[in-house]
């Protein structure tokens, strides 16, 4: 139960203060691209007459429209950079802010024209200026991180974060919650971050409602409450956030705040599985192996172990060395039963360790070698006392 809680710990980590605004971010923008693509397809494969002449006479919604079109491009449209900055600056020149916001956007990705960050930076500003949440967002983003010609600014990230904010953006808000939840360029502030990651879950924000279940589900600043922990997965699995998916598969395979249920266990792990998610991938496996919930399947784990190990997640290494070296829906194989276990050994995983103890102590794969095995024996038990230790430490902070 420790790992898998030091496990949950350190995926929010990277889940919430990394890769979720990044992920968020991402997925508003591909679901605005869906609709502007289906725009593009009502209004047919060319510029539309009456869309070109709106823009030659100065219509900056158009101007920008056209811009998308050689942007993105079209069965009858080539995709032409060149065009599209020429639209997209005739409607900035006009104050749109779609067009800006694309712009800064080019810019950042070297579309057409060479990368330059502080030109994405002055494209960016320029809209958030004119109080577009997205664009103050992406100006906080930039003095966040920083980059070449852009000096690291904590105060002016967090300033446009709280513009945006104040407007209701989820990614800000999330954002702001791993910031004061984690501490780091701020001091610590766990209550100011939960009550962050509150406002984007109330608002509808998948990530912030899947960590808002972890923290009721363990504890974090919150009370434990399962129920309140069930709603918040709930939530966000519905919105096909896999973490969530997975952290509901644990919840009914465990019995927390729900009876043990190994088929609703199942059908959640499943659900992030598809979506490629590592974490459910190697539970769902361990179903498989086990037969819990489901018939018995080493071929069926050793399948979900595999795509979850290639994407480097330790505990799925170890148990396709696992089945390698027990000969479980393969021949068996203790070349690649090694193979594996130091894969996982190499991240510190102390199952894996142990496994390879075993492996020099009975000489399967290797020669026989108990001062080997020993060695392998020991930084399987420092790595547990190590694993114990950094769950400890995690618990105190969060307190």
């Amino acid at each position: 139960m420790k790992t898998w809680m030091a496990c949950l710990l350190f995926a929010s980590w990277s889940l919430a203060y990394g890769q979720t605004p990044d992920d968020v971010q991402n997925a508003s923008k591909q679901a605005e691209a869906k609709i502007d693509n289906a725009l593009v397809e009502m209004l047919g494969v060319d510029i539309p007459p009456d869309l070109q002449k709106a823009a030659d006479q100065g219509d900056a919604d158009a101007q920008e429209k056209i811009g998308e079109f050689y942007d993105r491009g079209t069965t009858e449209i080539p995709q032409d950079y060149a065009k599209a900055m020429v639209w997209y600056k005739k409607a900035a020149a006009r104050g749109n802010v779609k067009a800006e916001c694309n712009l800064g956007t080019m810019y950042w990705l070297g579309e057409g024209v060479r990368e330059d960050d502080v030109q994405a930076l002055a494209w960016d500003m320029k809209a958030a200026e004119q109080g577009n949440a997205e664009a103050q967002v992406e100006v906080a983003r930039w003095y966040d991180r920083g980059s070449k010609g852009i000096p690291k600014d904590v105060i002016k990230a967090m300033d446009w974060y709280k513009k945006a904010a104040a407007q209701g953006n989820t990614t800000a808000e999330c954002i702001l919650g791993s910031i004061y939840f984690w501490g780091g360029d701020v001091p610590k502030d766990i209550s100011q971050g939960i009550n962050w990651y509150k406002q984007a879950a109330t608002g509808g924000d998948g990530i912030a409602q899947s960590f808002l279940g972890e923290t009721y589900e363990y504890g974090i600043g919150v009370p434990k409450d399962y129920a309140q922990a069930m709603e918040w997965y709930k939530k966000a699995a519905g919105q096909d956030v896999p973490q969530a998916q997975t952290y509901l598969g644990h919840m009914y395979e465990k019995g927390e705040g729900v009876p043990k249920d190994a088929a609703q266990a199942f059908e959640w792990y499943k659900k992030g599985a598809e979506s490629d998610y590592g974490g459910a991938q190697y539970f769902l496996g361990r179903l498989y192996e086990t037969g819990n919930g489901v018939p018995q399947d080493y071929y069926q784990a050793m399948s979900w172990y595999r795509k979850a190990a290639d994407k480097g997640e330790p505990y799925s290494q170890c148990s396709v060395g696992r089945l390698y070296e027990k000969g479980e829906s393969v021949p068996q194989d203790f070349g690649q039963a090694m193979l594996w276990y130091k894969k996982a050994a190499d991240q510190n995983d102390a199952d894996a360790e142990n496994a390879l103890g075993s492996m020099y102590a009975k000489g399967e794969g290797v020669p026989q070698d108990s001062a080997e095995a020993q060695k392998w024996y020991d930084k399987a038990a420092a790595q547990k006392k190590k694993n114990e230790a950094a769950v400890a430490a995690a618990q105190a902070a969060m307190k």
